[in-house]
């Protein structure tokens, strides 16, 4: 199993990743998500019909079960590699801003303690109950 070099200049919406194994192919997909990258696999198998043509379909023979399985094992693999790193360089990138903006709120005051400041603002003005009274006259 091979892996292809990411980016291909000559197509746009080339695979960012490919596995090759013998004839089996895998393509990987990468699409910018809101929460970080989404991956999408594609596995096909590669075969020559009557006159010679190479062709792509996603039918597997009973002999490719086995290989396909292990390369979608190693396409696992690659994608849960990228995703870490992903997820590495996003919190070293946190990390930076978070020391470059670390000033938004008073450095003296927790999480904690900010939410029992709120919770001790919101008794004084609604009063000591959170929720309102069962009415008790029914039973």
């Amino acid at each position: 199993m091979s892996e292809a070099p990411p980016g291909n200049p000559k197509t746009e919406n080339a695979p960012e990743i490919v596995l090759r194994d013998n004839a089996l192919r895998a393509a990987i997909w990468k699409v910018d998500g809101e929460y970080g990258p989404i991956y999408n696999t594609k596995i096909s198998r590669y075969y020559k019909n009557d006159e010679g043509e190479i062709r792509e379909t996603s039918s597997l023979r009973e002999r490719d079960l086995l290989p396909a399985a292990e390369l979608a094992a190693e396409a696992h693999r690659s994608i849960r590699d990228r995703k870490r790193e992903n997820a590495q360089t996003r919190s070293e990138r946190d990390q930076q801003s978070d020391q470059s903006n670390h000033d938004w709120h008073d450095d003296e005051l927790s999480r904690g303690d900010i939410q029992r400041e709120r919770f001790k603002q919101e008794r004084e003005t609604k009063g000591t109950r959170r929720t309102r009274p069962r009415d008790r006259t029914a039973r």
